[in-house]
């Protein structure tokens, strides 16, 4: 006798992008657009009350991992709202829809600090290839 689906359909978000997918989106943005020689490394832990955090990682592969915070995320079950910290910002934004979050993202990703730490990084890298 087959097995009994007690489930029935189980429901999809499909008209939400969640925090986790929009930050890997970017990861592989970065990839390609360093050429691999930078990369994004993103960690999940579990937090209590049922929340999580994503942290995302600059990382140079040629500086044996260099790894560096870019920032994090927290939210519960639900992916919206978030809290998003940075090391550079003194408080905590709070991101209650995706549009707030990818707003708030691309800020980031386009600031001076963001883009001055990429550019050490590759040079870095590109120190370690012509030393090779």
């Amino acid at each position: 006798m087959p097995t009994k689906n007690m489930w029935g359909d189980l429901p999809t978000m499909e008209d939400t992008k969640t925090p986790l997918l929009i930050m890997r989106e970017q990861a592989n943005i970065l990839k390609q657009a360093t050429r691999g020689v930078l990369h994004a490394s993103i960690s999940t832990t579990p937090l209590t009350l049922g929340k999580m955090r994503h942290s995302f990682y600059l990382v140079a592969p040629l500086l044996n991992d260099y790894r560096h915070l870019l920032f994090s995320v927290e939210h519960g079950i639900d992916p919206y709202p978030v809290k998003f910290s940075a090391p550079r910002m003194k408080n905590l934004a709070r991101c209650k829809r995706e549009k707030d979050f990818e707003l708030i993202l691309t800020e980031l990703l386009r600031d001076a600090s963001t883009r001055k730490a990429i550019a050490s990084l590759i040079a870095n890298s590109e120190a370690i290839k012509q030393v090779a």
